[in-house]
C-alpha cells in the first residue's frame, strides 16, 4: 500500500472533491452575481490568455508549530526523490510524570537486576507518507543539553545541541503501524503506536534507583524541577543510512499514546502481577508541572537533485518548510478597460517517473498571495478569499472559501492520457479592480504551507492548522514557458 493518509488528510480531500462536484455553480459564478460565465463568442465575450514569468524559491527553516501538530519523523533518500532530493526529520520531546513526587508503589516486587519488566518509548502515529512497504530505522537518544527549554518554541532549523548515546532502537514497519499490538500480560492492547524498547541497561537502572523512595538526595521524582535537571528529553532521532528511505511516519506528541512505558511487576492479594506507569507529554501548566518542551528538527538537501539546478520550464514546490514559485503576470498593467467575467490562473503537473510520483504525491493544497513592499513582505490576496466579504476585511480560516477561491488538488488526463494533477486559482475580482480601479500590479508567490500566518501585519490568519500536514506532498509545476504543461492566466471578459 502507498501513499497513506491519516483522517485530517483524507477529510479534507473529501471537502476538495465536494466543492469539485457539487459546488460548481460557486466555482463559475462571474463577479456580476450568480449567473454562469457567458460563452466565449468573440462578438461579445472574448478569452485572451496571458503568459506568466516564474521565480524559484526556497523557504528557511523558520517556522514555528505548536505541540499538537503532526510532526513528521523518518528519511526521504536522494536516490528514492531525485527530483526534490533528500528529508529527514526527527523529533525531541520531554516525557514525564504526571504527578510529584512519584513513586512505582510496591518495589520490592520490582526485578532490581535489570531495573524492570521493559521500559519502551512510544508514540501516537498518525499516518505516512510515502512507501509503506519500507521499514524504517529509529533510534531513542537522550538528550543532555540544557538548551531544550518549555518556554521557547524551536523553529524547523534547530533541535538540542547536546545527544547522549543511542539508548535504544527499532526497525519500524509502517505497514503493520494499525496492527494490535498485545502486551505481555495479556489485558492491555494498542495500536496507531510506533514502539522502542530502551535497552541501554545504565538507563534503566539509573531511572529505577532515581525513584522518589530510593535516596532522597539523588532522585528525579520529587519535583518537576528536578526532573528536568536529569531528564532533559528524548530525541527520536531517523537513521538515514538505513536501507529504508522511502517516506515519513507523522506523530502526534499530545496524544495519550505518546508516553514513556514503565512495565514492572507488583504484588497483588499475594500474588505477582504485571502493571506499567507512563510518563506523558505535558501539553500545559498543572499546578507545579511545566509544559514540556518539543521540536521536531527537519532538514531538505537538494545537493545532487533536479531541483537545485530547476529547469527552467518548471517551478518545485515542496509542502512547507519546503518551497515556493514567484509568479509575476506583466499583461494585468496592459489590460483596458472590461468587464471581467472570469480570471483564473492554471497550473500543472509536470508528471515524472511514475513510480515515484505514485508514492511521493502532489500537496493536497496550494495556496497564493501577493508579495508586498510593506515590511513584512506578503499579504493575501483582496476580494477574492470570500466574495460574500467586502475588502478590506480580510476573512479568516473559518470562513475562507476554498470552493470560490480554489487550490485544492485536481485531476485531468494530459494529451498522452496520463493522469495528473492541476490546481487553479480564481482571481477574478482581483483582475477586475486592477482594471476599473487601478490597483497595484503585484507578484503572486504560490506555495503549500501547512499554516497560514499575517497576524504581524493584518491581525488575522493566526497561526493554525492548514489544508496540508507538515512536508506533506510535493509538485513539479509547468512555468509559462513549458511547451505541454503551460502556466497561464485565462481571462473570459466582455468589452465595454
Amino acid at each position: 500500500m502507498l501513499s497513506k493518509r491519516f483522517l485530517p488528510i483524507a477529510v479534507a480531500a473529501i471537502i476538495f472533491s465536494g466543492y469539485v462536484f457539487t459546488a460548481c455553480n460557486k466555482l463559475d459564478t462571474t463577479d456580476l452575481g450568480s449567473g454562469l460565465i457567458p460563452p466565449v463568442d468573440n462578438v461579445s465575450t472574448f478569452a485572451d490568455t496571458l503568459p506568466v514569468n516564474l521565480t524559484q524559491g526556497f523557504f528557511n527553516d523558520s517556522s514555528l508549530v505548536a505541540s499538537g501538530a503532526d510532526f513528521p519523523l523518518g528519511t526521504i533518500g536522494l536516490s528514492e526523490d531525485p527530483v526534490f532530493g533528500k528529508t529527514t526529520s526527527s523529533i525531541y520531546a520531554e516525557l514525564k510524570p504526571n504527578i510529584y513526587p512519584f513513586t512505582y508503589g510496591n518495589r520490592d516486587s520490582i526485578n532490581a537486576a535489570g531495573g524492570f519488566d521493559s521500559v519502551v518509548l512510544c508514540l501516537a502515529y498518525s499516518g505516512f507518507y510515502g512507501d509503506t512497504t519500507v521499514p524504517q530505522r529509529l533510534e531513542i537518544r537522550p538528550v543532555t543539553s540544557g538548551d531544550f527549554p518549555d518556554t521557547t518554541a524551536f523553529p524547523f532549523s534547530k533541535r538540542p545541541s547536546g545527544l547522549g548515546p543511542a539508548i535504544g532502537s527499532a526497525v519500524i514497519n509502517p505497514a503493520t503501524l494499525r496492527n494490535w499490538t498485545v502486551f505481555r500480560n495479556r489485558k492491555d492492547s494498542v495500536r496507531n503506536q510506533i514502539r522502542i524498547r530502551i535497552t541501554d541497561n545504565a538507563f534503566l537502572n539509573a531511572l529505577y534507583n532515581r525513584d522518589t523512595t530510593v535516596t532522597p538526595g539523588n532522585n528525579a521524582f520529587r519535583s518537576d524541577s528536578t526532573w528536568k535537571l536529569i531528564y532533559k528529553g528524548f530525541g527520536i532521532i531517523t537513521d538515514s543510512n538505513y536501507t529504508g528511505k522511502k517516506g515519513l511516519f507523522y506523530c502526534n506528541l499530545i496524544n495519550a499514546l505518546t508516553r514513556l512505558e514503565v512495565h514492572y511487576r507488583i504484588r497483588n492479594a499475594g500474588k505477582t502481577d504485571t502493571t506499567f506507569a507512563s510518563f506523558g507529554f505535558a501539553q500545559s501548566v498543572t499546578g507545579a508541572t511545566r509544559r514540556s518542551a518539543y521540536a521536531c528538527n527537519l532538514k531538505r538537501t537538494y545537493t545532487g537533485a533536479e531541483i537545485n539546478t530547476p529547469a527552467a520550464d518548471a517551478a518545485y514546490l515542496q509542502a512547507g518548510p519546503g518551497t515556493y514559485t514567484n509568479v509575476s503576470i506583466p499583461g494585468l498593467r496592459t489590460l483596458d478597460n472590461r468587464i471581467i467575467h472570469r480570471a483564473e490562473l492554471f497550473l500543472e503537473q509536470v508528471p515524472g517517473a511514475q513510480a515515484v510520483d505514485t508514492i511521493f504525491t502532489s500537496p493536497n493544497y496550494l495556496y497564493m498571495d501577493l508579495i508586498d513592499t510593506g515590511v513584512n513582505n506578503f499579504r493575501p490576496i483582496p476580494y477574492d478569499l470570500n466574495p460574500d466579504i467586502a475588502y478590506p476585511y480580510y476573512p479568516g480560516l473559518t470562513n475562507f472559501n476554498i470552493g470560490y477561491f480554489g487550490g485544492f488538488r485536481r485531476f485531468k488526463q494530459d494529451n498522452s492520457g496520463r493522469t495528473i494533477n492541476y490546481y487553479t486559482f480564481n482571481i477574478s475580482r482581483y483582475v477586475q479592480a486592477i482594471v476599473t480601479r487601478k490597483d497595484s500590479v503585484r507578484t503572486f508567490r504560490v506555495y503549500a504551507p501547512f499554516q497560514l500566518d499575517y497576524t504581524k501585519q493584518l491581525g488575522i490568519f493566526g497561526k493554525e492548522n492548514f489544508y496540508n500536514a507538515i512536508a506533506w506532498g510535493r509538485v513539479k509545476l509547468g512555468a509559462g514557458n513549458n511547451v505541454n504543461y503551460r502556466m497561464r492566466l485565462r481571462i473570459v471578459y466582455s468589452k465595454i
